[in-house]
C-alpha cells in the first residue's frame, strides 16, 4: 500500500457565558455634594463608585475650593486613605486586586497617589472643577471575574490665606467588575502519515496549545467535527473524508504539555469535567494539547490517499 497522507485542518471557537459588563459611571451632576460651606465641597465622589476592566477605570468628580477672603482660590492637598488594607486593594472573598491610583483635576497635571500619604498643592477657585481618580489594575490576567470591592476615604484639605485648614472627608466604596476574556492560542494544521505506522497500531499526533484569560477561574472544552456528526451529517462522530471513502477517527483533550493520552469526549463533543485556568491573556506558554488518534482498522482500510477533516475546538469559561 502507498503512503497514506492524512490531512487536520483545525480551526477554534470562543465561546462566553456571559456579556461583557461595561458599567457607565454616573457623572458627579448626578451625585450628591459634601460640603464645608463656604465655597468647599466635593461633590459625585460619595458612595459606591462602578469601575469595570480594562476600559472604565476613572472616576469623574468635582471640586470647590475657594478661600473664605474676597473668594480667592483655596489651595488644597489630598489623601486616600484605605479602609480594609494599608494598600490599595480591592476584594473578592479572599483574592485581591491591587491596584495603583491616580488623580487629575482642571488646571493641574496627573500626579500618583500613595496610600495615606498627603498629595500636592492643587489649585482651587470660585467655581466646581473637574476631577478624577483613575485606577490601574496590577494584576488583571490572574483576576476572575469578581466583583471587587473597596471602602476608602478622600480627605481634602484646605488652606487659607491665614495659613488655617479646613477638611472634608468622603467616604467611597469602588466596585471592579472584570469581564471574561479568553484567548486560545497556537493552533496549526497537524499533518499525519502512514509512512513511520506500524500494522495493528494507532496513528496519533499531538497539537499543543494555549488556553488564556480572565475573569474565569476553569473552563470546559468541546470538539466537532466538520465532517462527523459531532459538527455535520456524518455516521460516526469523528470522520476524516477522503473524495470518495472516510474513516473515523478519536480526538481527546488535556490541559497539561507532557500526557500522551486525555479525556474523549461523549457522543456530542463534550469533553467531561472543567479544566483550570493557568494562563492569563498573554498566553505565552503552551498548557494543554489536542490528541488525534486514527485506529490501525480506519487507516488499514483506507482506498485514497488523502483524508481530511476540520476539528473545531471550543473553549467556555464557566
Amino acid at each position: 500500500m502507498p503512503d497514506l497522507f492524512i490531512l487536520f485542518r483545525k480551526r477554534f471557537a470562543l465561546c462566553l457565558l456571559a456579556p461583557l459588563l461595561w458599567l457607565l459611571l454616573p457623572t458627579a451632576a448626578h451625585a450628591q455634594c459634601v460640603t464645608g460651606g463656604n465655597g468647599f465641597a466635593v461633590c459625585g465622589l460619595e458612595g459606591t463608585r462602578n469601575v469595570s476592566y480594562p476600559s472604565a477605570l476613572t472616576i469623574p468628580f468635582t471640586v470647590e475650593s475657594q478661600s473664605n477672603s474676597f473668594f480667592s482660590a483655596g489651595n488644597y492637598r489630598i489623601t486616600v486613605i484605605p479602609l480594609d488594607t494599608s494598600t490599595f486593594t480591592l476584594f473578592s472573598g479572599s483574592q485581591g486586586a491591587d491596584f495603583s491610583l491616580s488623580y487629575t483635576t482642571q488646571g493641574s497635571t496627573t500626579a500618583q497617589l500613595l496610600p495615606n500619604v498627603p498629595q500636592g498643592n492643587y489649585p482651587g477657585g470660585p467655581n466646581a472643577r473637574n476631577a478624577s481618580l483613575t485606577l490601574a489594575i496590577a494584576n488583571p490576567d490572574t483576576l476572575d471575574s469578581g466583583p471587587y470591592s473597596g471602602d476608602f476615604d478622600f480627605l481634602i484639605e484646605r488652606y487659607s490665606i491665614f495659613g488655617f485648614v479646613r477638611n472634608l472627608r468622603i467616604r467611597f466604596t469602588i466596585t471592579l467588575s472584570v469581564p471574561r476574556r479568553i484567548v486560545v492560542k497556537n493552533f496549526d494544521d497537524m499533518d499525519l502519515s502512514t509512512g513511520s505506522a506500524s500494522a495493528g497500531q494507532a496513528i496519533q499526533g499531538e497539537e499543543r496549545i494555549c488556553v488564556g484569560g480572565a475573569g474565569f477561574a476553569r473552563y470546559r472544552v468541546q470538539l466537532s467535527s466538520q465532517n462527523g456528526a459531532t459538527g455535520g451529517a456524518g455516521a460516526a462522530p469523528y470522520l476524516l473524508t477522503g473524495l470518495q471513502s472516510s474513516m473515523p477517527y478519536n480526538p481527546a483533550f488535556t490541559n497539561s504539555v507532557s500526557a500522551t493520552a486525555g479525556i474523549t469526549p461523549d457522543s456530542a463533543g463534550n469533553i467531561a469535567g472543567s479544566f483550570v485556568r493557568e494562563s492569563g491573556i498573554v498566553c505565552n506558554t503552551d498548557n494543554a494539547t489536542v490528541i488525534i488518534s486514527i485506529p490501525a482498522s480506519s487507516w488499514q482500510q483506507a482506498s485514497e490517499q488523502t483524508y481530511t477533516d476540520t476539528l473545531t475546538v471550543t473553549v467556555t469559561p464557566e
